[in-house]
């Protein structure tokens, strides 16, 4: 083979080498756009589901993504069902709607309340006239669907509360204690006796403290809340969370008196 042969031939190979990368180039060029294109498309689709409101009447508005909305209607009638109840027994008529916002997830949830730390039992906040919450349709750990329902109008109560006292109620025990009351959110009855039974009631001290969930103070407080509107009535509850620095006045004891007669009903109608 002449070296003029040998020369025309490398030519030859080296234009087809340099095709071929170009080619290459321009189908890694076109899957790089695709991809970008995709990945452009995906946050769209993203961000077009924002929390957006999804249902109204004369009493609420709940905001939430539309992949939660199967759970509004069933929410939106645990408030209705309970709405007339609570604001009569606490003489409040409020004059504007609530708000309720649904979260998607725990995560999402502690994020947006700014309690990234929260354990999964915190599903549900209020403030003033707004109610803050973790969607049904995926609990976390610690509650179900069914729960929840109960959690929005435990919340609701909250809302009412701030209407009678706008500010930071200084007893726990009442404020959680009426919430879960007039939420129905009834203690497990062989759980409680166990424990009064074991001596492990907590003082309403206890009740007021940081240690609220580590003593039950759920449960226990709605045995609080329980005697008080069996011996008292909601009238009575109603002057006590009005002025908080006058309620053993209000009931014409004192603490003291007040906390030993409520120990002597739980154990009579709580314990064995």
């Amino acid at each position: 083979m002449s070296r003029r042969t040998k020369l025309y031939l490398i030519g030859i190979i080296l234009v087809f080498i340099l095709t071929l990368t170009a080619c290459n180039k321009n189908v890694s060029a076109d899957n790089d756009e695709k991809y970008e294109s995709e990945k452009i498309k995906e946050t769209e689709i993203q961000n077009k589901d924002s929390i957006k409101l999804q249902f109204e009447n004369e009493n609420f508005t709940v905001h939430s993504f539309d992949k939660d909305k199967e759970c509004i209607e069933d929410l939106a009638k645990a408030l209705d069902e309970n709405y007339d109840a609570i604001t009569n027994n606490l003489s409040v008529s409020l004059k504007d709607k609530v708000k309720v916002t649904i979260y998607p997830n725990i995560k999402s949830f502690h994020n947006n309340i700014g309690m990234q730390n929260a354990g999964d039992w915190l599903v549900g906040v209020a403030w003033r006239n707004e109610i803050y919450m973790v969607s049904p349709l995926n609990p976390g750990s610690q509650h179900t669907y069914d729960s929840l329902m109960k959690v929005i109008v435990h919340e609701f109560v909250h809302v009412v509360q701030f209407n009678i006292y706008p500010y930071r109620y200084p007893n726990r025990w009442m404020t959680d204690g009426l919430a879960t009351y007039a939420a129905k959110q009834i203690p497990d009855k062989t759980i409680m006796k166990d424990l009064i039974d074991a001596g492990k009631n907590p003082s309403l001290s206890d009740m007021n403290s940081k240690d609220f969930e580590k003593v039950n103070g759920y449960d226990f407080s709605y045995t609080v809340v329980e005697y008080l509107v069996k011996e008292y009535g909601y009238e009575t509850i109603v002057a006590m969370i009005e002025t908080p620095k006058k309620m053993y006045e209000i009931l014409g004891k004192s603490l003291d008196e007040f906390e030993n007669d409520w120990i002597n009903y739980l154990k009579e109608n709580w314990g064995s």
